[in-house]
C-alpha cells in the first residue's frame, strides 16, 4: 500500500483517484474532452431524454395551426353569412318599396278586365261619358309603363336609376287562377294529371280525397288561406305527390273559399286548358286573341267557351293579386298577395302571406320586351 500523499498536492490526487463523485466529475470531463477531440460539440450532452423535445413543438405547431385554420374557417363563413343577411335585407327593403308602389296604384288607379290602367280614364259615379268595357290607355312617354298586365308577365323593377341588373315584378290577378274550393272531381283530376304528372287512378283519388275535404273545410277545418298549406293539412297526400312538385304546382291554384270568379282575362293558357278542357293550341290561341286594352273578352262564348259551373262570372277580377319580385343574380323572391276591401274605409287594402325565399331565376326574360315597372304618376301635373 502507498503511502497516503501530504500536503496539499498529495491530498488532491488522492481525493481526484479515491471520490466517486469526482470520480464521476472527471468521467464527464473526460468525456468532454474526448469529444471535443472527435470534433463534437463540447456544451452538448447527451441524455436519456434525447429527442423528447422535437415531437412536443411539432404537436404544439399542429394544434395551434389546426385552431388557427378552425378560426380563419369560421371568420369566413360569418363574413359570408353576413353578407347574404345584408343582401336578404337589402333584397327585401327594395321588395317592400315595389308592394308600396302596387298597392298605391291598385287602390287609387282604375282596372280593365285584363289589367291596371294608370292615369286612364275613369268611370265615376254618374259619369257615363266612359263605356264600362273600353281600357283606353293613357298619353305616355316612350320609357312609361301605363297599363300593367296582371297575367304574371314580367317587368323590370329599377332599385335605382342606373341600376344595371333591375329585379323582376310580376302580378298574377287571383281570379286567373284554378281555385280548389270551385273544382269538380274532373277538373281536379286534369290538374294532377297535367301539373304533377300522375296516372289515371292516382289522379282521380287525390280529387276525390281533396274534393271531400274542402267540402268539409268551411264548417270542420279552418279555411286555407294558402295553397302550399294543403298538403300538410291531408295526411294521404305525400303517397300521391311529393311537396316540392306541390310547391310547384301552387303557383297556379288559388284557396279563397269566398269567391267563385275565374278571369279567362288573365289566366295562363294551362291552367284555361284545365279549367274548361281544352288543347294548348286553342288556349294559346285565346291569349293570343285577347292581347290588347281593347279586346278584352266580355263572354266566354267569344272565344267558343261553354261554363262548366254554372252561376260564376269569368270575365274580370276578384281585387286579389298575387306579388312577386325575383332577383335574378341570388334567387332570392318575395312574394305575397294584395286584397282590395274597398269596404273598409281605414284600411282599402290587406297584405297577406308575405314571405321571403330562395328559387330558380327565370332564364327566357328577353329585355328588348320586358317593360318599366310603372311609377307612382305625377299628380301635380
Amino acid at each position: 500500500m502507498s503511502p497516503r500523499p501530504s500536503g496539499p498536492i498529495g491530498f488532491r490526487l488522492f481525493f481526484n483517484r479515491m471520490s466517486p463523485r469526482r470520480q464521476g466529475h472527471s468521467g464527464v470531463k473526460n468525456a468532454r474532452m474526448s469529444s471535443w477531440k472527435r470534433g463534437a460539440n463540447p456544451r452538448k450532452i447527451h441524455s436519456g431524454k434525447a429527442g423528447f423535445s422535437l415531437p412536443l413543438v411539432l404537436t404544439i405547431v399542429a394544434v395551434l395551426t389546426t385552431a388557427y385554420v378552425f378560426s380563419l374557417t369560421s371568420l369566413i363563413q360569418l363574413t359570408e353569412t353576413t353578407k347574404l343577411a345584408q343582401t336578404r335585407a337589402e333584397f327585401e327593403r327594395h321588395a317592400m318599396t315595389a308592394e308600396a308602389r302596387l298597392s298605391y296604384l291598385i287602390t287609387t288607379e282604375p282596372f280593365c278586365a285584363a289589367l291596371l290602367n294608370i292615369g286612364g280614364p275613369r268611370n265615376l259615379a254618374g259619369n257615363n261619358t266612359v263605356a264600362a268595357n273600353t281600357c283606353t290607355q293613357a298619353a305616355a312617354t316612350e320609357s312609361e309603363t301605363t297599363q300593367v298586365v296582371l297575367d304574371s308577365r314580367p317587368y323590370f323593377f329599377f332599385q335605382t336609376q342606373d341600376t344595371a341588373s333591375p329585379y323582376l315584378a310580376e302580378i298574377q290577378d287571383e281570379a286567373g287562377l284554378f281555385n280548389l274550393y270551385y273544382a269538380s272531381s274532373d277538373q281536379l283530376t286534369r290538374l294532377f294529371q297535367q301539373f304533377a304528372g300522375m296516372g289515371d287512378i292516382d289522379a282521380t283519388n287525390l280529387a276525390v280525397e281533396m274534393q271531400t275535404y274542402l267540402a268539409e273545410s268551411t264548417t270542420l277545418h279552418q279555411p286555407i288561406r294558402r295553397p302550399a298549406a294543403i298538403f300538410s293539412r291531408l295526411p294521404d297526400m305525400a303517397d300521391y305527390i311529393t311537396p316540392r312538385m306541390w310547391n310547384t304546382l301552387s303557383d297556379k291554384i288559388t284557396t279563397y273559399s269566398d269567391d267563385n270568379r275565374f278571369n279567362v282575362n288573365t289566366a295562363p293558357p294551362d291552367v284555361m286548358g284545365v279549367m274548361f278542357n281544352i288543347d294548348p293550341e286553342t288556349a294559346g290561341q285565346i291569349v293570343e286573341n285577347r292581347e290588347g286594352a281593347q279586346n278584352q273578352i266580355t263572354r266566354l262564348a267569344d272565344v267558343g267557351l261553354i261554363s262548366p259551373t254554372p252561376n260564376r262570372a269569368y270575365t274580370f277580377s276578384n281585387g286579389r293579386f298575387r306579388f312577386t319580385l325575383i332577383d335574378p343574380e341570388s334567387g332570392l323572391t318575395y312574394r305575397s298577395t294584395l286584397i282590395l276591401t274597398p269596404t273598409d274605409v281605414s284600411r282599402p287594402l290587406w297584405i297577406e302571406n308575405p314571405r321571403t325565399l330562395v328559387t330558380t331565376p327565370p332564364n327566357d326574360v328577353d329585355p328588348d320586351v320586358v317593360k318599366a315597372f310603372p311609377n307612382i304618376p305625377d299628380l301635380s301635373s
